[in-house]
């Protein structure tokens, strides 16, 4: 429609069959955590604390995602992404994480907690771009 301001953009999708599964799309598991209520730890903490707490919560994460087959695909800060090849193995990482967490002596003799969330779809595009 010309002056409507609306573009129609139209993709040929291929024909069933091998070629549709090139697009290399598969399900996978999502996984994202972040620690609760971290702003007001690093004011407790300060910077030298927070900085302990950090390293010890990444260290604990990324061993949990080595031994459950969960690959890192991006960390912010206190935040990590992270997926899966399927929701068993997603879990498992979870339940550890939350364990080792718990377990862990952290600065000040704070008590640490990590929220979580996490979804299994289907992915299209390669890391880092992935969506879908």
């Amino acid at each position: 429609m010309q002056g409507s301001g609306v573009m129609v953009c139209r993709r040929q999708l291929p024909p069933p069959g091998l070629a549709f599964y090139a697009l290399g799309v598969e399900t996978l598991t999502f996984l994202f955590t972040d620690i609760e209520g971290s702003t007001a730890l690093l004011a407790r903490l300060e910077d030298d604390g927070y900085a302990r707490v950090l390293a010890g919560h990444h260290a604990l994460i990324r061993s949990a995602l080595a031994a459950h087959d969960g690959r890192e695909v991006d960390t912010q800060g206190d935040a990590f992404f992270a997926v899966f090849s399927s929701p068993r193995g997603c879990v498992a990482a979870v339940l550890a994480m939350q364990r080792a967490i718990q377990d862990h002596a952290w600065p000040g003799g704070e008590q640490v907690r990590v929220g979580w969330a996490s979804i299994a779809g289907r992915r299209r595009g390669r890391p880092p771009a992935w969506w879908g």
